[in-house]
């Protein structure tokens, strides 16, 4: 390889690398071209507000956000409601890094540490809920949700704990809330 190509290469991955860490959240989308001139939307959970809602337009089948990371918190990706046809919300974490997303009839992501298990763990419900009258396919959910939320004791955890604490069962409840997540519940507004 000459010392050109070797420059270049350098160069990208040090360029990725600092993106990284340079505080924010960078999301690369693509959906359907047929979306080409909709909105999608980075909508905050759970109270958005239309000062919060962040949308851009689609342009050859892709889209792109850029988000404070600050301080985690959650959102869904969103297609405009005008859009014609069934398109799956995604629900990400806000966390320093770039998150490639797939908006579609099954959305989903990959490239940062808890979006990527947050997509794991999307995946096991949606293998499971086709199963979901058999105890087994139940368990599997509780048991994971809980391992989620255990490995999780921040806005992540608290977020998914309020919205499927219903689905868990009163010894995982009763060992989440000693490990302190209702800390971690989002205030309703």
């Amino acid at each position: 390889m000459s010392n050109k190509w070797i420059y270049i290469v350098t160069i990208i991955l040090l360029s990725a690398c600092s993106r990284q860490e340079d505080g924010y959240l960078y999301i690369q989308g693509i959906t359907s071209e047929k979306y080409n001139g909709y909105n999608m939307y980075l909508v905050p959970l759970p109270n958005p507000t239309p000062q919060t809602v962040d949308s851009v337009k689609i342009s050859n089948g892709t889209f792109d956000f850029k988000v404070n990371a600050d301080s985690m918190r959650m959102y869904d990706i969103r297609l405009s409601r005008r859009a014609k046809g069934y398109v799956q919300r995604l629900l990400l974490v806000v966390e320093p890094g770039v998150l490639n997303v797939r908006i579609d009839t099954v959305s989903s992501s990959y490239g940062t540490i808890l979006n990527d298990q947050l997509q794991r763990w999307k995946e096991m419900l949606e293998r499971t809920a086709v199963n979901e009258d058999e105890p087994a396919g139940m368990n599997s959910v509780k048991d994971s949700t809980c391992l989620l939320i255990k490995n999780n004791l921040n806005a992540m955890g608290g977020f998914i704990y309020s919205n499927m604490s219903t689905r868990l069962d009163s010894v995982q409840i009763a060992s989440l809330d000693s490990l302190g997540i209702k800390k971690w519940i989002p205030q309703k507004q």
